[in-house]
This record gives structure tokens, C-alpha cells and sequence, in this order.
């Protein structure tokens, strides 16, 4: 049996390939490829199949599966296919065991300008991992895995290693997915088929995401990135780098390139070297929110996804961090009425100032919160009666939270949804509090 492990690497369109696999799984069976469906979500982003051959321990991490890896080429045969198919970026750090138990092993990986795969990386994480950091600079380029990948092939005896060179220019037919299938020899027509996954956002709508990434709520975040995905605004094509920093990383990358084409023998790498000796920098963008642009981006959510913005402007008005609740996306909603008729009331700095000198909840209330006692913390921390009862719980918890006590912060949290039982934000963090504590019993 002939296997194809297409490794990735990250920003280098696995996404589009995958989905493209996935969808025409009838049209490689038909050619003799076995590709195992897996699941793709709204974006028609996975994570391919890793794990069709590993599996998490108990502690998350990977380990190849000998088992899972045999039922696969049992099902190839049976599907009497000459080729098992497996795409995942999950492979290029763990691709030791596979080739280790797959005899005959071609295996792909694209290579793409370190330039604007590093900037690419950096929006990802904004996207879709929570970094609220600005950019930084990578000190050095490094082809570690490529590198260890070539040796480790050449010591396979039926190994064959395909490097692949991203950009339009250096795909065979023009996009990255008849690129794809004419190396791994597949004859389907590809004519019209030119799907962008996973498209970049644009400047505003990824400095929006990255200060939202204070506040981590899987729920409005899953809505935020969809909303933001068709966020065009004004401007596409950006950079992040000072132009400084462009050319002292572009020169750094040129180094590299020229020592890995001198290890690893590539097909069209003197041209794809030149192309990123003359690559020039898009238009430079400082990290932060204007007011124009974020007012533009604030009223679309408005008026387009009333609800998603009720949820943002309760983040922004209540939220624990001063960063984002007294910073521009603050201002931007403080005041305003939300759109489902209700006037929005967010607890103060001053309250907060308040929870650090109180003993009200020094331990555990061994009770549920009674009107009588919130009545009774209102009093002794001079509150008015015009803060939600949920809300004000919601905030003793992200006060806990923030102080690290999450047995405190679950336990309010809790309570805050006695009087907001459809909270969004109340239920995404009551999860998040639940995860955190019962990984600590593990």
C-alpha cells in the first residue's frame, strides 16, 4: 500500500486542501486514493486527520496509534484502493512513528516565504488562539523540521520527500489545489475551482479580535470570528512590521533560504529565492484602534448582529480588564443603549476598588445568594440598586478570576445564573471554570 502524508506546514493552505480531499472523497476513491472524512466547521477549517492515526492521552497530548493506523490500510484494501491518503499539519511535528510504520511514504510539504508566513502565524493566533499581544519579530528563521524531515526520509528506504513551493506563481495550474492533486497524481477536473478558506481579516477587524481576547468566551468569540471573517472594512492587504523590521527579517530569511536550497535539493529554488529577494512590504499599519475605523466596525456589528453586540458591549462595559473596559473599544461602547432595549449598566472601576478592601465574600458561601443578602453587600459597599443582580454576581466572580480564585469566580458564577440563566457570557465562563477545575483533580 502507497502512502501520501501531506504535512502542512501552518498558513501554507492546508485548509483549502483538506476541505477540497474531504469533499471529493468519491472522486479519489474512484482513482484509488482512500481519504478518511473527517470534520470541518463553519470556515471549512479542521484539523485534518490526525486523528484518524493518533489520539490523545490523558494529559491532551498526541500519540501515534499503531491500531488506528492498521484499520485504515485495512479499510484502504477493502476499498481495494492502492493509496491511504492522510493530510494534517498536526504531522510535521510527529511525523517520526508514521514513517516509522508505514513502509512506502511520499511525503508533502509546501514552503513559503518566512516573510509573510510569520506575519500570516501572527494573525492566526489573534484569530483563532486568544493572543491579545502585539506582533513580534522572529530573532531567527529556522528550518529545523524540514531539515530532520529530508534526513529521516533518506535514511526510510522507501521514502520520497516532495517540497512543494507556495505562490501562485509556483503552483502547477495556478492554485494551490491542482497543485496538490497533480502531485499525487490524481487526473479529476479541477477546472473552476478557486475557494478561498480561511481568508485573512482585515486590519481593523483582527485589532478588534485581539483586544476581545482579554476576555476568552469561546461562545462570543466562535460569533465574533464568523461576523469578522466577511468584515472587509477599509483596508485588505497589511502589514504589521515596522518597514525596519521588514528588512532586517526579509534579509535574516534570504540567509535561510539560501542555507536550506544547499541541504535540500528543491525544483524552482533559485526562482522562489528571487521572488522573496524582490517581495516588497504592503502598506504598514501601527497595532491599535482609531476611532473612525473602530466606530465603522462597531456600527456594522450593530447593525447587522444586534445580539452579538449586545454581548460585546456587556464584555467591554463589565469586563475585569481596565485594558479593554477604559481603553478605546470601552469608550467606543460606553453609554450607548443596547439594541435589545435594555440600558446597559456595567459595574465601575470604583466597585471594583470597593472588592479589594471588603471581607463580604472572604470564603465560600455555604447558601446560595439570597435578594436579602445582595441586598445587604449593595448596602455595605454602597452600590446602587440599579446594577442587575446577575451582572453584579458576574462581577464578583471575574474579580475572583482575576485574582486567580476560580473556586470563588465558579461559585459566583454559578449564582449569577440563578438570575441570568441564558446569560451567553455567564455560561461560556461557567464552562471555562468547570475545565479549569476539574483539570486540577486530574
Amino acid at each position: 500500500m502507497n502512502v501520501i502524508l501531506h504535512v502542512g506546514p501552518g498558513k501554507t493552505g492546508s485548509s483549502a486542501i483538506q476541505k477540497w480531499l474531504n469533499e471529493h472523497s468519491d472522486t479519489l476513491l474512484s482513482e484509488g486514493v482512500f481519504y478518511p472524512e473527517h470534520s470541518l466547521d463553519e470556515n471549512g477549517v479542521s484539523s485534518g486527520n490526525a486523528l484518524s492515526i493518533f489520539e490523545y492521552d490523558s494529559k491532551g497530548q498526541l500519540h501515534f496509534s499503531e491500531s488506528k493506523a492498521k484499520f485504515l490500510l485495512e479499510n484502504a484494501r477493502a476499498k481495494q484502493c492502492h493509496t491511504l491518503l492522510l493530510s494534517s499539519e498536526a504531522f510535521i511535528a510527529r511525523f517520526e512513528p508514521v514513517l516509522h510504520f508505514f513502509d512506502r511514504c511520499k511525503v508533502i510539504f509546501y514552503l513559503r516565504n518566512p516573510v509573510e508566513c510569520a506575519e500570516s502565524l501572527y494573525n492566526q493566533s489573534v484569530k483563532r488562539h486568544y493572543n491579545c499581544n502585539t506582533i513580534q519579530v522572529p530573532s531567527e528563521v529556522s528550518f529545523s523540521r524540514l531539515l530532520k524531515l529530508s534526513q529521516t526520509i533518506k535514511n526510510k528506504k522507501d521514502g520520497q520527500l516532495s517540497v512543494r513551493l507556495y505562490g501562485a506563481r509556483f503552483f502547477n495550474g495556478g492554485n494551490i489545489i491542482r497543485d496538490f492533486t497533480s502531485t499525487i497524481g490524481l487526473t479529476a477536473n479541477m477546472d473552476g475551482y478557486d475557494k478561498q478558506i480561511n481568508g485573512s481579516y482585515s486590519f481593523p477587524a483582527l485589532e478588534f479580535k485581539r483586544w476581545f481576547n482579554l476576555v476568552p468566551i469561546s461562545a462570543v468569540h466562535h460569533r465574533l470570528d464568523r461576523f469578522l471573517q466577511q468584515y472587509c472594512g477599509k483596508t485588505e492587504q497589511f502589514s504589521l512590521y515596522t518597514k525596519k523590521q521588514y528588512e532586517e527579517f526579509k534579509a535574516l530569511s534570504i540567509n535561510a533560504l539560501e542555507d536550506l536550497f544547499k541541504n535540500i535539493g528543491v525544483e524552482g529554488d533559485k526562482q522562489f529565492l528571487e521572488e522573496v529577494k524582490q517581495s516588497s512590504q504592503a502598506r504598514v499599519f501601527e497595532q491599535g484602534l482609531g476611532k473612525d475605523c473602530l466606530t465603522d466596525l462597531v456600527q456594522k456589528i450593530k447593525s447587522e448582529d444586534k445580539h452579538l453586540y449586545s454581548e460585546l458591549s456587556q464584555i467591554a462595559l463589565s469586563s475585569a480588564h481596565p485594558d479593554l473596559r477604559d481603553g478605546v473599544i470601552g469608550k467606543a461602547f460606553s453609554g450607548v443603549r443596547n439594541p435589545l432595549g435594555r440600558k446597559l449598566r456595567p459595574v465601575s472601576l470604583s466597585f471594583r476598588k470597593k472588592l479589594t478592601v471588603t471581607d463580604c465574600f472572604s470564603s465560600v458561601p455555604v447558601s446560595v445568594v439570597s435578594k436579602e443578602h445582595l441586598q445587604w453587600i449593595r448596602d455595605k459597599l454602597k452600590l446602587a440598586n440599579n446594577i442587575d443582580d446577575g451582572i453584579l454576581l458576574r462581577d464578583f466572580a471575574l474579580f475572583h478570576e482575576e485574582l486567580g480564585n476560580i473556586d470563588m469566580a465558579y461559585y459566583f458564577m454559578r449564582e449569577a445564573r440563578r438570575y441570568r440563566p441564558h446569560g451567553v457570557i455567564i455560561l461560556g465562563k461557567l464552562k471555562e471554570y468547570s475545565d479549569s477545575l476539574y483539570s486540577k483533580q486530574m
